[in-house]
């Protein structure tokens, strides 16, 4: 294995291992705000039912 072999090798997983990080906040994010803009809705809805009936 040559020096510019083992750099690449130890360049190539921390690389792939930010862009996982990456995806995976990406999707933590997305899915936190979905879930909290669904709850939101759900509660504006039901606020707006009561005052409805």
């Amino acid at each position: 294995m040559g020096a510019s072999e083992a750099q690449g090798f130890a360049t190539k997983p921390l690389a792939s291992l930010r862009s996982f990080g990456e995806s995976m906040s990406n999707e933590m994010s997305t899915t936190a705000k979905t879930a909290l803009g669904g709850v939101y809705r759900r509660k504006r809805n039901a606020h707006a039912h009561r005052v409805r009936n």
